[in-house]
Formats: C-alpha cells, sequence, structure tokens
C-alpha cells in the first residue's frame, strides 16, 4: 500500500522487484492481494516467493554434507523440512512465480536442487528461473545442476570477502575451494545476478563490483586475492549487476542494458570503471542516476 501512495502521488524514485518472506515454508495467506497490488507500471512487482532451507556458515547452521572443520559432529541444520518446503515451492510454480531460496550449505543446496528437479519433472515450465539465494559452498557434482535445470545462482560476491579470514576454519582446505565458486558457475554455462544481501552486507555495488575482480579486502589483501583462480573480469562483474540481475527476474528484455525498445535507466560515474585499476573501484562515486529517461539525481543537488 505504500508503494501505490508513493507511486500515484509521482514519489517512487526507484524500481522494486520484490518476493514475498515465506519463513514457515508456505506462501504467506495475504500472497494474493499482495500480488493484486504489485502492478505498479514498471515501478513495483513481486515475482516471487522467497523461502529458506538452512541456516548460515558464520553461525554453523548451513546445511553441509560433512562436518564442520571446526566443529565435530556437527553438520548444520535444514531450517525448513523438505516437504513442507516442497509444497510451498510447487505452490509457487504451479501460480507461475519464481521460488528463490535461501540455501547456503552443501546440503542445503543439494536439497533445493533435488526439490527444483522433482518438480520441473513432474510439473514441467519452461523458463521458470527458479533460484537459490547465496549458493556459498556448493559440491562439485552439483554445480552443473544449476545450468541443466536453468536454476539461477543468486550471489553477493562481499560474502566472500567477509567471510575469507574464517571461511576455511569451517570448511577446512579442500572444502573451501569449492565455495564462493563464481567461475565454475560461469564455466558450467550458470549466469550470475549480482547482488548485496543488504543488511547483512553492505548495499554499495561499487563493493560488490571490487570483491568479484579482486576476491580481496579493501587494503588488496591477500594479493591475487582469496583462491583468486575464481575472481571474475569487471566485464563480467558488470554484467552480474545489471543484464544478469534482470535475466534472474525475467526483465531482461525491458532493463538492464541501454539497448532500443528498454527502459532508459543508467547511471553516470565518476570514472570509467571499466578501465581503473580494481583498487579504485570502491572510490567511484554515482554523479548523476537516469530512471526512464528522466534524471532523478544529480551529486551536489
Amino acid at each position: 500500500a505504500l508503494y501505490r501512495e508513493l507511486y500515484e502521488a509521482g514519489e517512487l524514485p526507484f524500481r522494486i522487484t520484490a518476493y514475498l518472506d515465506a519463513p514457515e515454508g508456505g506462501i504467506p495467506e495475504s500472497a494474493g492481494a499482495e500480488l493484486e497490488n504489485s502492478a505498479l507500471n514498471d515501478f513495483f512487482r513481486i515475482v516471487g516467493v522467497k523461502f529458506y532451507a538452512d541456516g548460515s556458515l558464520g553461525a554453523r547452521s548451513a546445511a553441509l554434507l560433512e562436518d564442520y572443520s571446526d566443529d565435530a559432529g556437527n553438520r548444520g541444520m535444514l531450517v525448513t523440512d523438505p516437504e513442507n518446503l516442497y509444497s510451498g515451492i510447487l505452490a509457487c510454480h504451479t501460480a507461475g512465480l519464481q521460488a528463490a531460496v535461501h540455501a547456503i550449505g552443501d546440503r542445503g543446496v543439494r536439497t533445493v536442487l533435488d526439490i527444483y528437479e522433482r518438480i520441473l519433472r513432474e510439473h514441467p515450465r519452461p523458463d521458470a528461473r527458479h533460484r537459490i539465494e547465496h549458493a556459498q559452498v556448493v559440491h562439485a557434482d552439483d554445480i552443473g545442476r544449476f545450468a541443466a535445470l536453468g536454476v539461477v545462482p543468486s550471489m553477493q560476491f562481499t560474502h566472500c570477502t567477509s567471510d575469507m579470514p574464517w571461511a576455511e576454519a569451517r570448511l577446512g582446505p579442500e572444502r573451501v575451494r569449492g565455495a564462493y565458486a563464481w567461475r565454475s558457475f560461469l564455466e558450467a554455462g550458470c549466469r550470475i545476478p549480482g547482488g548485496s544481501d543488504f543488511p547483512v552486507e553492505s548495499i554499495d555495488p561499487f563493493l560488490g563490483l571490487h570483491a568479484a575482480v579482486t576476491r580481496a579486502d579493501l587494503a588488496g589483501r591477500p594479493p591475487g586475492g582469496w583462491h583468486g583462480w575464481q575472481r571474475l573480469t569487471i566485464e563480467e562483474a558488470v554484467r552480474a549487476f545489471t543484464v544478469d540481475a534482470a535475466y534472474a527476474a525475467h526483465m531482461e528484455d525491458e532493463r538492464g542494458s541501454l539497448s532500443p525498445g528498454k527502459l532508459a535507466d543508467f547511471v553516470v560515474l565518476s570514472a570509467d570503471i571499466m578501465r581503473i585499476e580494481p583498487s579504485r573501484i570502491p572510490d567511484v562515486d554515482v554523479l548523476m542516476t537516469v530512471l526512464g529517461g528522466e534524471i532523478v539525481f544529480r551529486r551536489g543537488q
């Protein structure tokens, strides 16, 4: 209702693509009314439902296939019963919506992939583009399944640089090599939408771009990046935050790039991020924001 009021008053200055929250695994009872109220031109849309499979790596509650390396006997937890998760995702799927499931550990990710595979086999739907949010620790056998099933790995690049001081302690030296595996996902044929996971991480996209291309902290540590073979190029990182983010919400035909027929949304930056040294990316400022061809922000005004 608030977004509708802002939109009708001409005061909604950005576009919102939203997912309803389903912490218990079922679609909220208010979903019908919220979906009906979400059709606000190109400014606010509800496109799916957010579910939860496991916890977090930091709290040792992300569901792993093997014990935590620093907590023998603990493999984390599934926070939603798999059958309840299946039922909720199925309802979302048959309603023509996207499912977006929080899954961080390799057991959590595999559980969700198994559910997606079952639903797509039993109820085929072309190009559903269901998502797994975070996908931080993924078994090597499962990376190719994302592309095969058309599942989107929605990953937040600063998770890597925030977690790298302690991630190896949680996972051990071998398992950690498959963590935050951006290059492996791209080589498997996946498209990775960039994001922030705000308020867990900073909302600043330039920090995300820096993390993607360096896998290092703001002081440049470690040199060459943490497991640097998984780094992205700046072109791949920018694509993640633009056209691949649009793709992840079925919106690549209207946004994500400057092309004839698409919405004219873009920013003017203080430096050419395609050419500057990666260490300078966090210092880039937005000078102007254009939304639908209209200037909605100028720095200094």
